[in-house]
């Protein structure tokens, strides 16, 4: 998937749920061992970061802020782990809440993910005739933060 040009960041080792694991070593060794991971295996460390149920902890974000990684949420839930069977449920459920920048959240882990690759296809596609394109999270990091050098270069 990197090869093919794919973003690929830090979502933790196991999934844990931060708030309910508010331990600085488990969060630490979580974060770490993902990092050290995708280092040795990709050779890079990841620069962003997507908390696991989107639930982040000021102790997860000073180890986040160790590793100078930038944390992603999304902006449309799919609920794809609900709708495991449905993949036009899960398509609709992007597409009926589309918008410019949006972040879509998708899971390929968590049991049978053939409905979400099939949504997947939908959803390009009806996005694609709708005019969307899609760009990785850097591209789409980039493209804001010059927006607000902009904006803060304005004059009124």
């Amino acid at each position: 998937m990197y090869r093919q040009g794919h973003l690929i960041g830090n979502h933790t080792f196991s999934h844990p749920w931060a708030s309910q694991k508010n331990n600085f070593n488990l969060m630490y060794l979580q974060i770490r061992k993902t990092q050290n991971i995708m280092e040795d295996v990709l050779g890079f460390k990841p620069q962003y970061f997507r908390p696991a149920f989107g639930d982040i902890t000021d102790l997860q974000l000073k180890i986040i802020n160790r590793y100078g990684c930038e944390v992603i949420g999304w902006s449309i839930d799919t609920q794809d782990w609900f709708y495991d069977d449905n993949p036009k449920k899960i398509a609709n459920n992007a597409l009926s809440n589309l918008h410019n920048e949006a972040i879509i959240l998708l899971h390929d882990g968590g049991g049978s993910r053939i409905s979400t690759t099939k949504a997947i296809d939908i959803l390009i596609r009806k996005a694609k005739a709708q005019g969307y394109r899609f760009v990785t999270i850097d591209a789409l990091v980039s493209n804001k933060k010059k927006k607000l050098i902009r904006m803060k270069n304005a004059r009124f």
